[in-house]
């Protein structure tokens, strides 16, 4: 299990957040029994964070195989993060679907350059990255749109702080500088994220404002990583 500093912060202020409801019984039994399923639904929420897998961990072995000029090593990490991606395809709906798969085929024929010799750059390696991190953050969205349609705060909040675990990484892996907007975006929906975790009530405009700028921002990457040449 790889996370980031922001990830594992998150998983770590949900397990918090659950040590600190668990305080001592209310009397009135609606009051509990409401507790006692906040308490129930931040701690999945927790668990989903801290059990995560992802193809970060093959990722990283790519690159460092590539770097020390070990081809082949480099190759079967490409094709393992390729069959991981084309999981969450095969899981997922359009449009994160259509662009799971594309990023598959991608890290796929990379892998084939890579056993053959053919790739001259670590920036190929490195923007194929950021580009399977977006179509993760694509499907990271499109759960978080299904689980918010289903009324379940929690899993909304945990979809979303993976999210943006993902949208931060491609920025670094495209070696692009986030814009204004994207800042902004990242810090609203963190804290929304967390708010929608801990069970508190957020207005349904809130958060269909927050999914739309959200989803709009990972867009806008997406199309701007799409054009940069290795």
């Amino acid at each position: 299990m790889t996370m980031t500093f922001s990830a594992a912060a998150f998983a770590a202020a949900v397990v918090a957040s659950v040590v600190a409801a668990c305080g001592p019984p209310k009397t009135n039994g609606a009051e509990s029994a409401a507790a006692a399923a906040k308490t129930k639904a931040m701690t999945q929420a927790g668990d989903v964070m801290l059990a995560r897998r992802e193809a970060q961990l093959y990722f990283d072995s790519a690159r460092a195989s590539f770097m020390a000029d070990r081809n082949k090593t480099a190759a079967r990490s490409l094709r393992n993060a390729a069959l991981f991606i084309r999981h969450h395809a095969d899981s997922s709906a359009d449009p994160a679907k259509a662009t799971l798969r594309a990023s598959s085929v991608e890290l796929d024929r990379l892998a084939t350059r890579a056993a053959n010799g053919a790739v001259r750059s670590v920036k190929s390696l490195d923007l194929a990255f950021a580009r399977a991190q977006l179509a993760e953050s694509q499907y990271h969205c499109v759960r978080a749109l299904d689980a918010w349609k289903s009324k379940d705060g929690p899993a909304t909040g945990s979809e979303l702080m993976m999210l943006l675990d993902h949208f931060e990484r491609a920025a670094v892996d495209a070696a692009r500088p986030l814009s204004l907007s994207a800042r902004e975006m990242i810090t609203n929906t963190r804290a929304l994220a967390l708010k929608l975790v801990q069970g508190e009530t957020i207005t349904a405009a809130y958060v269909d404002s927050t999914l739309a700028s959200t989803d709009e921002e990972v867009h806008k990457l997406a199309a701007i990583v799409a054009r940069l040449k290795n």
